[in-house]
């Protein structure tokens, strides 16, 4: 049987920064114009925990929808491949 860390789990998926009106949320959960929610992004927003967390768990297809779905959201007008750059993560 595997035994899985979920006190170490739990303390690292913390230090993800979780406040709306910060990069990656705004405009993919925060309108800031509008000072509203925006919803319908569930699996990007999936996809960009998990990218934060360990972004080496994503597949090739997985991380090419995250940019483009990304890229989509924010309206980035520089190349897809670098879209997730200003992203922390919390692997190198």
């Amino acid at each position: 049987m595997i035994k899985f860390d979920y006190l170490g789990w739990n303390k690292k998926l913390n230090k993800i920064d979780l406040t709306l009106s910060n990069v990656p949320w705004l405009y993919v959960l925060w309108n800031s114009e509008e000072s509203k929610m925006i919803m319908g992004s569930n699996e990007l927003v999936k996809m960009l925990l998990i990218y934060q967390y360990d972004k080496t768990v994503l597949s090739a297809s997985e991380l090419k929808k995250l940019k483009h779905g990304y890229a989509s959201k924010t309206a980035y007008s520089g190349k897809v491949n670098n879209v997730l750059r200003k992203i922390p993560t919390l692997t190198k």
